[in-house]
Parts: C-alpha cells; sequence; structure tokens
C-alpha cells in the first residue's frame, strides 16, 4: 500500500491553524491584563501568567511561522 503524505501546502494550511488557535489564546492573555489593569488592586500573579502566556504564544508562532518558510 502506497502511503500518501501531505503537501506542503497542507502542511502549511494546518499550521496556520494552529497559529490562529495560538493567537486567540495570546489575545484571551491580553484580554485578561487589560481586566487586570481595570481593578483598583490588580492581581498580580494574574497579569504574571498572562504576561508569560504571551510570552509565550510569541515563541510558539515565531517557531510555527519558521516551519511555514522552510515549507515555501
Amino acid at each position: 500500500m502506497t502511503e500518501l503524505g501531505l503537501t506542503n501546502a497542507e502542511k502549511i494550511s494546518v499550521i496556520e491553524s494552529h497559529i490562529k488557535n495560538i493567537q486567540y489564546a495570546k489575545y484571551n492573555a491580553e484580554v485578561t491584563l487589560i481586566e487586570e489593569n481595570a481593578l483598583q488592586t490588580p492581581n498580580a500573579d494574574a497579569i504574571e501568567r498572562a504576561n508569560a502566556s504571551i510570552a509565550s504564544a510569541n515563541a510558539q508562532i515565531t517557531a510555527l511561522e519558521a516551519q511555514i518558510t522552510a515549507l515555501s
């Protein structure tokens, strides 16, 4: 049986889907920052977690974009 692999275009499409999901998570963390900073006493732990999530999302997006470049 011959195994059919994904084309580079299909792989890029999958990666773009992952990037979109990461962007949703990143935006959610950004909204958390807005919410916390609107409070009279923002929760420092929540702000730290949101900032860490944003940094992680940025790193993941950078890695996935590099993969797209490699497949292009």
